[in-house]
């Protein structure tokens, strides 16, 4: 196990000074545990649920976002634990209580390698950063060296999101750009490629304020209704996967 430590160690530390994107720390990661999908995920109450994913999956991780994660008891339960404990959806939900859970109900029928998790729970004041190791029922739960691997690896997959979240914080701006950026008539959303909103003008604030439909959770842009934001979070999806360099289906 410790060549694999060593290899993913040496993929996060490129990742950290921007030499890898996420999709790929997170693919060699969860490659070198041996497990179906692999996601990093912040959570604090002014942003909400901000997350990176291998496979990519904009789609899912706007639908979690939007739909289930305000009612994903795992997120409090895990916030309420002691930082750097292991921590998996047995330990915080009841067999009950995964049996009448909308996520597990409905989000795992549509991505079923997500029924299994296993984290590594880090908390900062309000926040809390947790690398997850995800498995199909089929799969079964990590065993006790994948969670041996995740104790190593999962405060370096943490380090590296807040030096580079850090460093993209202190990158010096353009003014000029940010001056004609703010007083276009376009309403303009910029998002990363996990979906969350890196910035938006004040014209595309108004459209949302004005409009029955959007809103804004934390750096999410979000739907009053179930349908539209399914919706939204396809057409994102689309966008995000065209600008990845995949082809529409």
């Amino acid at each position: 196990m410790s060549d694999r430590i060593e290899s993913t160690i040496g993929a996060i530390h490129e990742g950290a000074h921007g030499h890898l994107d996420w999709t790929s720390i997170l693919e060699k990661t969860a490659k070198a545990a041996g497990v179906e999908r692999m996601t990093l995920l912040v959570f604090d109450p002014d942003n909400g649920v901000l997350q990176q994913t291998w496979p990519f999956d904009p789609e899912g991780l706007h639908l979690y976002a939007t739909t289930y994660a305000p009612f994903d008891l795992r997120i409090g339960r895990a916030m309420s634990r002691p930082s750097m404990q292991l921590i998996s959806t047995q330990n915080l939900m009841s067999p009950a209580e995964i049996a009448q859970c909308p996520f597990h109900q409905e989000f795992v029928r549509i991505y079923p390698d997500s029924w299994h998790m296993t984290g590594l729970s880090m908390r900062s004041g309000r926040l809390l950063a947790a690398p997850l190791m995800h498995s199909s029922a089929r799969r079964g739960p990590a065993d006790e060296e994948q969670m041996k691997f995740l104790s190593i690896i999962g405060p370096h997959l943490v380090s590296a999101y807040q030096f580079r979240t850090a460093t993209a914080a202190l990158s010096p701006k353009a003014s000029p750009f940010e001056d004609a950026f703010d007083a276009m008539a376009d309403g303009i959303v910029v998002f990363d490629m996990s979906g969350s909103i890196v910035t938006l003008n004040p014209a595309a604030l108004r459209l949302i304020e004005a409009d029955g439909t959007l809103r804004l959770v934390g750096r999410t842009l979000s739907c009053e209704d179930r349908a539209s934001r399914e919706r939204l979070a396809l057409l994102m999806g689309a966008a995000l996967r065209f600008q990845a360099g995949q082809t529409f289906t």
